[in-house]
């Protein structure tokens, strides 16, 4: 099981170095090479799903649960083996790295038109996120996020200042990336002889590559110290960048390896804890008062780590890793929206946009899961996690910080759907000659996602469904309702939110779109929103494994 989860990404990794080393080959050599590493990488997926469910403990330390579900009797015979505990997640994990880097490989034949970062460095990130999940390095898991929102970002060829106070919220992002991966005890440096804990799968393998892509994506990141070499490698194409990316992991990591030492005794006061809950009361205000969406949109995802890094510093490890992997795919997905909103609407008018048009329902399926994530709703996480940080801490009668956590949410979810009505209501949209309707396909989705999101709401509120990723408090009948009546208002908000602005607001165009081309573009919905949609509900299962292993140690 080791080497099919290892070779997983490495199939990736070679499909993406062959196409960044030959730049001459035509377009349809390309497509061939991605699409045969996308089949082998699913055959794989296939092997390890059938090595997961078939072995014993001794595999992969699988126990099986017991579901009611006595209307799916049928169904669960046939499906039953994607029930075991770590066999789902394993399972689970492989067909979404085969899923999302499929769709994100497929952009390796398609030339970046508006400098934006390589699309190759997404997919193997992403691909080593799954895999170092799989192999139960939560804390890779973990810095691979900082790492898909570091590919995810607009590309910063802007003047430095701005890109300064666009990148600057990441520098919580990585404080408690290290914060939670020191709080799990799993904190590993190649150079050092770190005490590890046990997994499922041996990772030793995977460090050493985990943390030099990690340690890439901080060097992006943090601007303007490494403006330069974001620029760099936003200008740059994959195959001139090769080197950029194998020299400045190693220097900083050399760096990180002198710092940790310095960092160890910062976790054992309240330092963190304080500082993490003076940057998320700073960035939940700033994106409230944001000029844009992508303002918002940075200091939204900033916030959330600044969160975990808070939690981290009460030692509410628990609740600070369900709020970093519950939402952290949000903030990706409410960051590359972002971009891509301004870029769909920023043009004159509609019927100029060309092919910009067939991203927009992508982009509002994105904005809508992130502002209901946000907003603390199913089903991609946030309420149960919210619960149990706010929990955490008053149990340990930290009032105040309580009460600046909770605002710094508040405003943080008003933050959101201000972003969410930023999408319609838009610089495009305030003049009459910029005025577009909104295309039917947009306004399909987004009714499918807020029934979804009620369905999932209702499904993740099931006694037999939930107990089984997340430990419930004593009396978990009240907010698991709580949780889906917050769902249900929220999608009616949207929906009357959608009706009023495309049938009230917007001037009407003659040029109607067909059900069919409706559909059309909702099948286009690229694999990476979908992964991220799963990623999202699978996180509560992976912070139910961190937990176990704690208490077992």
């Amino acid at each position: 099981m080791t080497k099919l989860a290892l070779s997983i990404p490495a199939v990736y990794a070679a499909a993406a170095a062959l196409c960044a080393l030959a730049p001459g080959w035509p377009q349809k050599r390309k497509r061939i090479a991605v699409l045969c590493a996308a089949g082998l990488a699913a055959v794989l997926s296939l092997l390890l799903f059938r090595a997961a469910v078939s072995g014993g403990p001794a595999d992969g330390g699988m126990l099986p649960l017991k579901l009611s579900f006595p209307w799916l009797d049928g169904a669960l015979l046939r499906v039953g083996p994607l029930f075991y505990a770590d066999g789902m997640t394993v399972a689970a994990l492989s067909a979404l790295c085969a899923l999302n880097l499929a769709g994100a490989l497929h952009a390796l034949s398609r030339s970046s038109a508006d400098g934006a970062p390589p699309p190759q460095a997404s997919a193997l990130a992403m691909g080593l996120v799954c895999a170092a999940a799989m192999s139960g390095t939560l804390h890779w898991a973990l810095a691979f996020l900082c790492c898909a929102d570091a590919c995810a970002f607009p590309s910063p060829d802007r003047k430095p200042l701005r890109t300064a106070a666009l990148l600057l919220p990441y520098l919580p992002a990585a404080l408690g990336a290290l914060a939670l991966a020191a709080s799990a005890g799993t904190f590993s440096i190649p150079m050092l002889d770190v005490q590890r804990d046990s997994a499922f799968l041996p990772r030793a393998a995977l460090d050493l590559p985990a943390g030099l892509l990690a340690a890439g994506a901080a060097a992006r990141l943090f601007a303007p110290p490494f403006s330069g070499l974001a620029r760099e490698l936003a200008k740059r194409d994959f195959s001139s960048s090769l080197t950029t990316l194998c020299a400045a992991p190693l220097a900083w990591f050399l760096l990180l390896a002198r710092l940790e030492p310095a960092l160890g005794p910062a976790l054992d006061s309240r330092l963190l804890g304080w500082a993490g809950l003076a940057a998320a009361s700073a960035l939940a205000l700033r994106a409230i008062l944001a000029s844009d969406a992508v303002d918002a949109a940075a200091c939204a995802a900033g916030f959330v780590w600044a969160c975990a890094l808070a939690l981290a510093g009460e030692r509410c490890f628990l609740p600070g890793t369900l709020l970093a992997f519950s939402l952290a795919p949000a903030a990706a997905l409410l960051l590359a929206s972002a971009d891509s909103v301004e870029k769909s609407f920023g043009s004159s008018s509609f019927d100029r946009l060309g092919r910009a048009r067939f991203a927009m329902p992508i982009t509002h399926i994105a904005v809508m899961l992130a502002a209901l994530s946000f907003a603390g709703l199913p089903p991609l996480g946030g309420f149960f996690a919210l619960k149990s940080a706010l929990g955490g801490l008053y149990a340990m009668h930290r009032n105040i910080e309580t009460a600046l956590l909770a605002a710094a949410f508040a405003v943080a979810g008003a933050a959101a759907v201000r972003s969410f009505h930023m999408v319609f209501n838009g610089e495009a949209h305030t003049s009459p000659e910029k005025a577009a309707e909104a295309p039917v396909p947009e306004l399909a989705s987004l009714i499918l996602l807020a029934c979804c999101s009620v369905f999932g709401g209702w499904l993740l509120s099931r006694r037999a469904v939930l107990p089984q990723m997340l430990p419930l408090p004593p009396a978990p009948r009240e907010p698991l309702l709580s949780g889906l009546a917050a769902a249900a208002l929220a999608s009616g908000a949207v929906l009357a939110e959608i009706f009023y602005q495309t049938r009230w607001r917007w001037e009407r165009k003659t040029a109607r779109r067909k059900p069919a081309e409706a559909l059309a573009w909702l099948l286009e919905l690229r694999p990476v929103a979908l992964a991220f949609w799963l990623l999202g509900v699978l996180s509560l299962r992976l912070a139910g494994v961190l937990s176990g292993g704690k208490e077992n140690a």
